[in-house]
């Protein structure tokens, strides 16, 4: 049944958003013809510009485009009439928040790999290329040397972090929706209200949590061989932890608190 809902899902949002992809390379290939003529001069000279805006507008309009439809979906589909009917489907709650949620993160990746495919198809030359790879290799070279032979380490821990932060901010947004439908009115505004508060209080929580870990380690967490050996993974266990208390909720107030008035 989740693979179902995940082609629902997919089917919906990609009658809006592969076309946002599809147009983000098209202004790419664009931006790059006219970037690279040399016939715009004088007054024309404009030309050029224009695209290069126009592209970077088309970057910005793709990530808001994920974002709205990413919340539209799952409160539309579930925390609106529609929800009525979702409900009622033989399946699990947290199906249906599985679906959402891995159909958002597909999207989401989807968006970051568009965008750096345009990046390269408007802007990459075998000089810039060449350039950009001796720079990378400079870097990593660089990182060795400063963390002490954990370049690898750091690497994975790093991307990890941010996979799992990925999954955190749509928790976050869902749980504030779910959150906010509990108010009798004006459920977008408790919403809203919710995710701020439920933002701040993390972040704070974040910051006092690795205070208190790097006391109790005796370790200064300005220092950068802390950074892979407590920072990245004390980050992981929290973001983890993070994440399932914000599923875990969620979860539990379409369990038992639903309120679709």
């Amino acid at each position: 049944m989740l693979g179902k809902l995940i082609k629902h899902e997919l089917k919906a949002t990609c009658r809006y958003l592969l076309p946002l992809c599809l147009i983000l390379l098209v202004l790419s290939l664009v931006t790059r013809i006219v970037v690279s003529l040399e016939v715009f001069e004088g007054t024309l000279g404009i030309i050029p510009n224009m695209a290069k805006v126009t592209y970077i507008i088309s970057i910005v309009v793709l990530a808001v485009a994920i974002l709205l439809i990413m919340i539209f979906r799952f409160y539309k589909n579930l925390l609106t009439e529609e929800g009525y009917l979702m409900f009622t489907l033989p399946v699990r709650s947290d199906r249906l928040i599985n679906s959402k949620l891995i159909v958002a993160m597909m999207w989401t990746l989807a968006g970051i790999i568009a965008v750096i495919v345009s990046l390269m198809i408007a802007f990459a030359t075998p000089e810039s290329m060449k350039e950009f790879f001796n720079d990378f290799d400079s870097f990593m070279a660089e990182l060795g040397i400063i963390f002490s032979g954990k370049r690898t380490l750091l690497i994975i821990e790093f991307f990890i972090n941010v996979f799992l932060g990925l999954i955190n901010n749509i928790l976050l947004i869902y749980v504030s929706i779910a959150v906010g439908q509990l108010f009798t009115r004006h459920k977008i505004a408790g919403s809203l209200i919710a995710y701020l508060c439920i933002n701040v209080a993390s972040e704070l929580l974040i910051i006092l949590i690795i205070v208190i870990a790097a006391n109790i380690m005796d370790v200064s967490i300005i220092e950068v061989n802390t950074i892979p050996d407590m920072l990245l993974p004390l980050s992981i266990v929290i973001t983890l932890i993070f994440n399932y208390v914000f599923y875990y909720a969620t979860y539990y107030i379409f369990r038992k608190k639903l309120n679709l008035d």
